[in-house]
């Protein structure tokens, strides 16, 4: 897997979608509702929130792992249309590797948002957003797969 289109440096395009607002997910969230970066589908939702938003190349940069390697404007282009998941997968379905999946699912014209889940069998495309938790508390970004290639497994996360 490369890094997504990230390996590719290009000028930031700051008219692509921006992606639906995090409040609109909130309701993922106990208690108070707000996504952090210590759960893998709160870092998603940030890192997918501020990638459509150049006020907050900051935070973008805090919550992907080796930024400088990524092409944010290049991605943001190619998630344009799609929606988030709210399912994580874990690599064996072991929640300790420190490895997780979320998905990005493209949602054609017409189709609904809930109906964008992640869907068994499905002939939409899907971009997995792999992430890593070095430590013990928070969880990056480290990787998009391109929607032809499967997700990287643990090993090759962590042997690059």
């Amino acid at each position: 897997m490369s890094r997504g289109t990230a390996r590719h440096r290009r000028p930031i395009d700051r008219t692509a979608e921006a992606g639906p607002p995090v409040e609109s997910l909130r309701t993922w969230f106990p208690p108070d509702g707000a996504p952090t970066q210590q759960t893998p589908l709160g870092a998603a939702l940030l890192w997918r929130e501020c990638l459509g938003r150049p006020e907050h190349r900051e935070r973008l940069d805090a919550l992907t792992w080796q930024p400088a390697v990524w092409s944010f404007g290049v991605v943001r282009r190619d998630l344009a249309g799609s929606r988030i998941s709210s399912a994580v997968e874990y690599p064996g379905g072991d929640e300790s590797a420190g490895v997780a999946y979320v998905a990005f699912v493209a949602t054609p014209h017409g189709v609904t948002r809930s109906s964008a889940g992640l869907p068994k069998g499905a002939s939409v495309p899907i971009r997995w957003l792999t992430l890593i938790r070095p430590g013990v508390l928070d969880w990056y970004v480290w990787g998009l797969t391109t929607g032809r290639e499967p997700r990287p497994d643990p090993e090759q996360v962590f042997d690059w």
